[in-house]
């Protein structure tokens, strides 16, 4: 049943983010399970509800951080799907088969104490009165393109809280909105004079 074999590399895959989690530190993800997904985002599995799966695919996705290589993790993810295939007596012989492919873009970072940075941060603390959380960003971001291959230090700002972009329900407050163009407008101000 392929549905029982996937469950056993979803497994694998959850195992493996588990252990990420505990072993990779970096200083801008202070709590770092946000950090470093390694999941399986779609079970794709069978033909007919009465019968037998006879094939899984699984589609996931793996973050790393900035710094860490990442052609070493994704050969810790085939490894760990591997060494979990040799555990079971039919996988083993029929070897689960991980290929990457579609969206992938590297790490990247600038350091916290940029002047980019700095000037931000100066912009909150006059339009809000509180210092600025500087922190790394978790998930995917056009950002890191910007600052790998452009080499234009790139921040993320904006309105509203993390936890809500991209939710099913997203939305920001308008008050967070006027907050955040004001931030920019006064960063832009500071930066380009």
């Amino acid at each position: 049943d392929a549905i029982e074999k996937g469950y056993k590399v979803t497994q694998a895959i959850l195992d493996l983010e588990k252990i990420r989690i505990n072993e990779l530190k970096h200083p801008l993800y202070p709590d770092n399970r946000g950090a470093l997904p390694c999941s399986v985002g779609v079970f794709d599995a069978g033909e007919f509800p009465s019968s037998l799966a006879d094939r899984c695919v699984l589609r996931g996705s793996m973050a790393t951080l900035p710094g860490e290589d990442s052609e070493e993790a994704k050969k810790q993810l085939v490894e760990q799907v591997q060494n979990m295939a040799k555990t079971d007596p039919w996988l083993r012989n029929n070897p689960p088969e991980v290929r990457f492919k579609g969206y992938f873009a590297e790490p990247a970072e600038i350091p916290a104490d940029h002047p980019i940075c700095r000037t931000l941060a100066t912009a909150f603390k006059d339009v809000t009165g509180k210092e600025a959380m500087v922190s790394g960003r978790e998930g995917a971001a056009d950002t890191r393109f910007l600052i790998k291959y452009g080499m234009t230090p790139t921040v993320i700002f904006g309105p509203g809280k993390t936890a809500q972009m991209h939710a099913t329900d997203e939305w920001v407050s308008i008050e967070d909105v006027i907050t955040a163009v004001k931030t920019i407008a006064l960063t832009m101000a500071d930066w380009c004079c």
